[in-house]
């Protein structure tokens, strides 16, 4: 079959930035995709903007089937394959070239895993380096002039069938745990923000009548109180830079980003709740052996079982711990803002039932997460194999 294979340009058998927005459109939003929400073939978020507020960036109309690829710093792995029929108001950034494949002459997918395999992102982070310019940069022509092999159609689109049929399982247990994530949270307000946990005759607490006392919270249940964050867990970082991560590390390595990395080395071993101190502030929990950056608070719960339902109390007071007492939005978290936090302390009896319950849930999201690591390892053995 290798003989059968053929040398292209991309320039070839896909378009670069063919569709370029109007700029007398009538459209009242936009969709808009940034190069910083986009990483390694995920979309994090979509911008919904009047087009009065777009950014002069905001140019390049993208579709079903067109695969964005960053032109800066292109070994971050700032690309992805838009397999979902999207809004004729979709844009992407300048800071994409918005590849799109030509029919008949490649499959679209099969395009999407050849060009992010590690020797063409590899190739194309080096010419970036050698750029006169602020950051690592290539050009729309540099994409275009990129020599890639094909095998025949028929063969391309054998092997993306295969492909994207991982892709298709990873994504429903991805929306499985986002149905989880959002049942846990719904919970978590009725119980701790509207008190209607179950009363002693399982019937929601407050709207049936339940005793509340006063608090510098407002009125909160009877045989409840308020204290701080603090009482929870003590309040410490990592103490490792970023060069302690490892391709191929044996241990998960916390930093502020959303990725999950890789280490040699371990400095603890428990469950924990990881806390981006600064960058988007993101949270994650985290049970076993590990390492954290620096900047990254690692919070382990006196209570280990716990964990869970602390878990979802941070993720709904996140915004409030972030803003404080400031009344704006900070650059970076101190342990102050933590430890200090204000927050209802549920009774015993409610506070087992709350663990049960969140316990359950990130459980369930954790043997989800497994399966889709298991899935993403396989399918990229497969592109390492099929791909070449």
């Amino acid at each position: 079959m290798k003989n059968t294979y053929k040398k292209v340009k991309l320039i070839e058998i896909a378009e670069l930035n063919s569709r370029q927005i109007d700029k007398n459109f009538t459209y009242k939003y936009i969709q808009y995709i940034d190069v910083s929400s986009v990483t390694k073939g995920s979309i994090n978020n979509i911008q919904y903007l009047k087009t009065t507020e777009a950014p002069s960036r905001a140019k390049r109309l993208v579709e079903k089937n067109d695969i964005l690829y960053s032109t800066v710093r292109p070994n971050l792995e700032h690309y992805v394959f838009i397999k979902e029929d999207l809004e004729a108001n979709t844009v992407a950034s300048t800071g994409f070239v918005v590849i799109t494949p030509k029919k008949g002459f490649v499959d679209p997918y099969y395009l999407h895993c050849l060009i992010t395999r590690p020797q063409y992102t590899q190739y194309l982070s080096q010419i970036a380096e050698q750029a006169v310019s602020t950051y690592p940069t290539i050009t729309p022509n540099v994409m275009a002039d990129l020599e890639l092999t094909l095998p025949p159609l028929s063969e391309q689109k054998r092997i993306a069938n295969i492909l994207s049929s991982f892709d298709n399982k990873i994504e429903i247990l991805k929306k499985e745990n986002k149905i989880l994530e959002d049942i846990a949270q719904n919970i978590f307000k009725e119980w701790f923000i509207k008190y209607n946990f179950p009363n002693k005759d399982g019937k929601p607490y407050k709207d049936n009548g339940g005793q509340m006392i006063d608090s510098e919270l407002g009125p909160i249940p009877e045989g409840c109180r308020v204290g701080k964050l603090g009482e929870y867990f003590p309040v410490t970082t990592g103490k490792r830079n970023a060069n302690h991560a490892r391709e191929n590390g044996e241990y998960m390595f916390f930093t502020c980003s959303q990725d999950n990395l890789l280490c040699d080395e371990y400095s603890f071993n428990n469950g924990a709740l990881l806390l981006a101190g600064n960058g988007d502030f993101n949270i994650k929990w985290y049970k076993g052996k590990f390492d954290a950056y620096q900047r990254t608070y690692v919070l382990i719960p006196y209570n280990q079982e716990q964990l869970g339902y602390l878990f979802f109390l941070m993720k709904h007071y996140l915004s409030d711990i972030i803003i404080g007492n400031r009344g704006s939005v900070i650059s970076f978290i101190t342990k102050g803002m933590i430890e200090d936090f204000t927050v209802f302390i549920p009774n015993e009896k409610i506070e087992k039932q709350a663990n049960k319950v969140f316990s359950s849930i990130i459980q369930q999201q954790a043997q989800n997460d497994t399966k889709i690591n298991v899935l993403t390892k396989t399918k990229n053995t497969l592109i390492k194999d099929l791909i070449k």
